[in-house]
């Protein structure tokens, strides 16, 4: 009878520590802000000069921009690939998206940095992607409004390589 005792004590307990891991996971916060706050230790940034750097030198990384179609059209980092937010988890695994970008399909152990407008989509992006599996992700700290602050021509510059020159007025507007 004793032996039963134990056993059942030692499933209570085992339950309880596994119900009272999973508690984050159920906590409601109040605001964006308090639940950004709760996760920002738990992600990795790289500031706008780091992430400049690696673009300058060809380092291998996927470069992810989770703002919408409207926001990444007029103005990117330079060779980012577009992936709203609420369509990245979606869109991360799946074969024929990357391959439509001429990329390979990311590993679970690859370099993704993702970024946003300021931040804070960029940030839950990174602990999403994290929560999927993938080990290494960053976010970029100031997201696109800090990248054109310091690199504003940079973007312009890349347009103009693509297109082989400088621009001629065409028509008349």
């Amino acid at each position: 009878m004793k032996q039963i005792s134990k056993t059942y004590w030692i499933v209570i307990l085992l339950t309880m520590v596994f119900f009272s891991s999973c508690k984050e996971d159920l906590k409601v916060y109040n605001s964006t802000d308090e639940w950004i706050a709760s996760i920002e230790n738990s992600i990795t940034p790289i500031s706008i000069d780091s992430l400049h750097a690696k673009i300058e030198r060809y380092d291998e990384f996927y470069l992810i921009d989770v703002r919408e179609p409207n926001e990444y059209y007029p103005a990117y980092i330079p060779s980012a690939v577009n992936i709203p937010n609420g369509l990245l988890l979606f869109k991360i695994n799946i074969d024929s998206f990357w391959e439509n970008a001429m990329m390979y399909t990311p590993k679970k152990d690859e370099p993704i940095i993702v970024y946003c407008k300021k931040g804070k989509r960029s940030m839950f992006a990174a602990y999403k992607l994290q929560k999927l599996g993938f080990t290494n992700v960053k976010y970029v700290n100031g997201g696109w409004m800090k990248w054109e602050e310091n690199y504003p021509t940079l973007y312009e510059a890349q347009l103009e390589k693509l297109s082989g020159g400088s621009h001629k007025e065409v028509g008349g507007c």
